[in-house]
């Protein structure tokens, strides 16, 4: 048996146990040098067992697909941060608009930042779809299409089959994507094909696509990919990391003037 082969098991064996090991652990683990660290990493990748991340890759299972996720678990986390890429977006709605909305913990602080809005500015003949039930109660003066199907509650959302259909047969001016993590290699990632399924539907049927996410997000994976093969016409965050500039993106920074158009 060839060397990178026992690596692979020996790798594969840790990450069972681990979940995840970092570029300096596996260097340490293996006795190897980096660089067969990371033709390691990327092969493991390319299998479908793992997924890296900045600086490090995990194992793919059962286990992580969709349980890592609660809503009120990240809810209150870097609630700034969210409510400045909310506002800023919400700059994007025009009147006669009509949009999709994801689920998520930004997008409900999207949506309440569109309901202040269509206060504030009287903005009219607003149209949104959204398969959120937080969504929903926060956009009660507005044109508010629930898409149904299966309901998860640690998401408060809908997805499944009948959401999907459903989406298939709407066009949007907007839509407006949360996402758990993007890197060079995997761009927006989520933790769960149904997730992902929706959100690459939506893209299809929208004239412009938008992801919110704050800056931890960024050199990050999460286990499904969702847009490798679509681009967004722009992420809006709430500020930019340094090694942005190399990654072609074209980036909203939220409470600020800049635009970083890749």
């Amino acid at each position: 048996m060839k060397r990178l082969q026992i690596n692979e098991i020996k790798l594969l064996d840790y990450l069972k146990i681990n979940k995840t090991i970092s570029v300096n652990e596996a260097i340490h683990f293996l006795d190897v040098s980096e660089s067969s660290v990371r033709r390691l990493f990327v092969k493991l990748e390319q299998s479908g067992k793992c997924l890296r991340y900045y600086g490090g890759i995990r194992l793919i299972s059962e286990a992580i697909m969709d349980i890592e996720y609660s809503y009120e678990g990240v809810e209150f986390q870097r609630s700034k941060s969210k409510i400045l890429i909310a506002q800023t977006a919400a700059k994007l709605i025009k009147p006669s608009d009509v949009i999709f909305l994801d689920s998520g913990t930004t997008i409900a602080r999207f949506a309440a930042a569109i309901s202040e809005r269509i206060e504030r500015d009287n903005l009219k003949n607003i149209t949104i779809f959204t398969n959120s039930l937080v969504n929903l109660e926060l956009l009660k003066n507005a044109n508010v299409t629930l898409v149904g199907g299966m309901y998860r509650e640690h998401r408060k959302d809908f997805c499944g089959y009948l959401a999907e259909e459903m989406l298939k047969l709407l066009h949007f001016n907007k839509c407006f994507l949360g996402t758990d993590g993007f890197s060079e290699s995997n761009g927006l990632t989520t933790t769960d094909f149904f997730t992902a399924r929706l959100n690459e539907i939506a893209m299809k049927c929208s004239d412009e696509k938008y992801v919110l996410m704050d800056s931890s997000k960024f050199f990050i994976s999460s286990v499904v990919s969702y847009s490798r093969n679509v681009s967004v016409d722009a992420i809006i965050t709430d500020s930019l990391p340094d090694e942005i500039d190399s990654m072609g993106l074209n980036i909203i920074e939220a409470g600020s003037d800049k635009y970083n158009e890749g």
